[in-house]
């Protein structure tokens, strides 16, 4: 089917074989080969680099042949520095990101605020479970990677609605890993091997990085294809001799992006498993202070269910420190959040169980702020655990196993695992200042 915009000289070469030529008003008294590239035995093979390459109309940029490889140096240096102004604002983009309307870097967009809970080893032991190899259950609660929500999105009355079918943007539809590759190539509005660029945000090759209908990300994965027809004629270029055609540095520029694509992908799935780790272990604790809750009726059972808050929880008003009336308020039950063994979604920054202060790993971590901290050793006495500042060998020889194993998991050799579960071992009997520290080696 004829496209409008071409002029019947540019349907004629596209007709004869030749499909990398640009439009007429892009040409300099252009003629086309009497050799189509495809036919078998043809000495001439595909149209040479001189003559394939597009040329600016008149007026935008000279008239004169393009330089591709300064079309796509210009095309890296442009996205970068535009990154370098989001991460570092002016005053009125500060403005704009106060009022929620300005653009997050990619930096930010991959690095997402932790939340405000930590977990130690020494948790996972004082709920009676073996300790899991680490994957992001232990530390600061890992952060969520979200993608961009349009503006208007929240606007009442089917506004924001009719807005997005007024004005779409596949942007929106992406997912969060997407969403930041289109944002790692925005920024470029120089020429293009078509001439000039004036609508912005396209690559070197005239391709829309963020469009309404389009996908820039699987359009990238397309060309970068090694089995695609891109990578199938620059092999045929290779093999009849070819050097530095524009289709070996398109080839290039896209499986360079693809690349940067994947890793990029790469970083969000493994947020998310160290999200994921988190939340199975939280999981795991509530199953845990359910069944020792049904045995004792004490609501501390819950105590430090899902993490342990970084901010202090403000108290209520009770007849004592630690009554019942008290404990049943900061029940941490699975159903006061969400489903049992899960953990609620959007929890960050805030106590989503309303944990009790004190019970087990309130001793653990020495106790109530108002009480004097008290170490790991002492922990196990006021417990009636036999041993004094020596601990039982079968309580000792237990977490030593534990800890050896959690290494041997990640990978280390046996002489470095023991070395490092000794290490982290002196850590937990060293009391509250290093337990932070437990939880960065994980």
């Amino acid at each position: 089917m004829a496209v409008p915009f071409y002029n019947q000289g540019d349907q004629n070469i596209y007709a004869g074989g030749e499909h990398f030529i640009p439009q007429e008003k892009y040409r300099l008294n252009y003629t086309p080969s009497t050799m189509l590239a495809s036919t078998v035995g043809n000495t001439g093979g595909v149209t040479g680099t001189g003559a394939a390459y597009p040329y600016y109309a008149p007026g935008g940029g000279g008239g004169g042949s393009f330089n591709p490889n300064q079309l796509i140096e210009d095309f890296y240096s442009n996205t970068a520095n535009r990154q370098k102004r989001l991460e570092n604002p002016n005053w009125l983009g500060t403005q704009l990101n106060n009022l929620g309307l300005g653009q997050r870097s990619v930096k930010e967009m991959m690095n997402p605020p932790t939340g405000n809970y930590s977990r130690s080893i020494g948790d996972t032991i004082n709920f009676g479970l073996d300790v899991l190899p680490g994957q992001g259950q232990y530390g600061n609660m890992p952060g969520v990677i979200e993608g961009d929500v349009r503006k208007t999105a929240g606007l009442p009355f089917g506004i924001g609605s009719m807005i997005s079918k007024i004005m779409p943007d596949k942007y929106y539809d992406m997912d969060p890993g997407n969403q930041a590759f289109i944002q790692s190539q925005m920024g470029y509005s120089g020429p293009t091997v078509f001439g000039d660029n004036t609508m912005g945000n396209k690559d070197p090759f005239g391709i829309n990085v963020r469009s309404a209908f389009g996908d820039y990300g699987a359009y990238t994965d397309k060309m970068a294809d090694p089995e695609g027809a891109l990578a199938a004629l620059v092999a045929q270029q290779e093999e009849e001799g070819k050097t530095n055609t524009i289709q070996m540095r398109k080839l290039n520029f896209y499986k360079n992006l693809a690349r940067k694509k994947s890793i990029i992908n790469r970083n969000v799935a493994t947020q998310r498993k160290m999200r994921d780790a988190w939340e199975a272990e939280t999981g795991r604790e509530m199953d845990a202070a359910d069944t020792a809750f049904a045995r004792t009726g004490d609501y501390d059972e819950y105590s430090g269910a899902g993490g342990t808050p970084s901010y202090s929880i403000p108290s209520g008003t009770y007849s004592y420190e630690g009554s019942d009336e008290q404990d049943k308020d900061n029940e941490g039950a699975s159903n006061t959040g969400g489903s049992k063994g899960s953990m609620p979604t959007g929890t960050e920054g805030r106590n989503p169980w309303g944990r009790a202060q004190g019970g087990r790993v309130g001793l653990y971590r020495g106790g109530d702020p108002e009480e004097p901290a008290e170490n790991i050793f002492e922990f196990m006495q006021d417990q009636g655990i036999p041993g004094g500042e020596m601990v039982s060998d079968e309580w000792n020889d237990r977490l030593l196993e534990q800890l050896y194993n959690k290494f041997i998991n990640q990978g280390f050799s046996p002489a470095d695992a023991e070395k490092m579960a000794m290490q982290e071992f002196d850590l937990m009997a060293a009391g509250p200042e290093q337990d932070q520290g437990i939880g960065s080696l994980i």
